[in-house]
């Protein structure tokens, strides 16, 4: 919780809306899932995004079709992973 803390503060599990340039006002559960599991699988020292790159590379995950179905559709093991992995691949990679 505290690396989620760290890199997003309060725009933890909440989703960035690109047409009005701010962050939904509650959580959302799906996005909490894989925000909580990205960052209690990686390390904090082998996080090499900082916190800024971070959040700009979120908004545009936020963005892509595919990630934006994953966190609408009933829970489901191809939908957690896409989810998941997609948030630990902006963590892993400047």
């Amino acid at each position: 919780l505290k690396k989620v803390d760290k890199y997003l503060d309060k725009k933890s599990f909440s989703i960035y809306i690109k047409n009005t340039n701010s962050w939904y006002p509650t959580s959302n559960r799906a996005l909490y899932d894989a925000e909580m599991l990205a960052f209690s699988l990686i390390q904090e020292d082998t996080i090499v995004v900082s916190k800024n790159n971070f959040i700009k590379k979120l908004k545009k995950l936020m963005d892509d079709d595919k990630f934006k179905k994953s966190l609408k559709k009933e829970a489901g093991s191809e939908q957690i992973s896409t989810r998941v992995n997609s948030i630990k691949g902006l963590l892993i990679n400047k």
